[in-house]
């Protein structure tokens, strides 16, 4: 992680790359939405993600598409489990990104 930046400017920085990649970015999820996916999910988020996830959501493949999961009623455990393998590896694809490598293979 880099420590001598500040989150909201990494977060700049990793939205401007991913718009330049081509990622279709939507509106970032809402106070209401966080909570939900935290709640229903049982998931916490770092600083960097959930400001990048609040100013815009990436979309499309390998995003996690959290509003049409937030808009089922109940989730499958292996969709589940889909989600948190996809959260471990996020990380690594948004460090790439932002620092400009391919992204690791999951």
């Amino acid at each position: 992680m880099v420590h001598d930046r500040r989150v909201p400017e990494l977060v700049a920085e990793a939205v401007e790359r991913l718009r330049v990649a081509g990622v279709t970015l939507r509106q970032g999820l809402s106070a209401g939405e966080w909570t939900t996916v935290e709640e229903r999910f049982g998931l916490t988020f770092g600083p960097e993600d959930r400001e990048l996830l609040t100013i815009a959501l990436p979309s499309g493949d390998p995003w996690v598409a959290w509003r049409k999961l937030l808009a089922r009623r109940s989730t499958s455990s292996t969709r589940l489990a889909d989600r948190r393998r996809h959260l471990r590896r996020t990380p690594r694809w948004l460090l790439a990104l932002i620092m400009g490598r391919a992204a690791p293979s999951p």
